[in-house]
């Protein structure tokens, strides 16, 4: 029981929570004009970013160029890909990481693994709350913000002042705009995605285009 919610319910919310996030659309790649890039002086790893969480620090996008980006994004990829085959051991390191840099669907697939203590975790209702809490925040997939809502609507008087100072410290410090993280969701026919990637992205890529369209027209005067 979490907290006093009925078994029944976690039981419905975890089905709701594992449709949404077993069905994720992973957003889209940089244009090719990124590609003729210097390769960056830091080569971040998952290690390297686990390192300055305990120290204390935080990679932001705007301390990032376009080719570091892209390396969180295929993170992102591989970490969705082994959540979605049941690799939750694998996956959870991953997720941890992307989770503290602020992206949503790492965020929910974080508290579901922590909800069922999943690849060797702990179980931990207060970690699932937390986590799934700073992703119903904010542009987000309406399942997570409903399951949210419905789960804190369970949760005993008594205890809904610890709960609710619990999810916001998880908001003040992981939420994705705090961290430099845009999400959007866009409908195209019958199919919707959600995407989020970093907010200096796009001046990453506009300056890169400029400074390429530059050099071509150098090259043709």
């Amino acid at each position: 029981m979490l907290l006093g919610v009925p078994s029944w319910f976690v039981g419905a919310a975890v089905g709701l929570l594992l449709v949404s996030i077993t069905n994720a659309q992973e957003g889209p790649r940089s244009p090719s004009n990124s590609q003729p890039l210097q390769a960056p002086q830091t080569a971040y790893d998952v290690n390297d970013i686990e390192e300055l969480f305990v120290e204390g620090e935080r990679p932001r996008g705007e301390d990032m160029n376009i080719l570091e980006m892209e390396r969180v994004y295929r993170w992102k990829d591989t970490a969705a890909r082994s959540f979605k085959t049941g690799q939750y051991e694998k996956a959870f390191p991953q997720l941890s990481v992307l989770a503290r840099m602020g992206f949503k669907d790492a965020q929910a697939r974080l508290s579901y693994i922590y909800l069922h203590g999943l690849g060797g975790q702990q179980k931990s209702n207060m970690e699932a709350l937390g986590w799934l809490g700073v992703a119903a925040t904010g542009e987000t997939r309406p399942a997570y913000r409903n399951m949210f809502k419905q789960m804190m609507g369970e949760i005993p008087s008594e205890h809904r002042e610890m709960v609710d100072a619990h999810v916001q410290s998880y908001r003040d410090k992981y939420g994705s705009e705090e961290l430099g993280i845009t999400c959007a969701r866009s409908r195209t026919g019958h199919i919707s995605k959600f995407v989020c990637r970093y907010t200096a992205e796009a001046q990453e890529i506009f300056i890169w285009r400029n400074l390429y369209a530059f050099f071509r027209g150098t090259e043709g005067a």
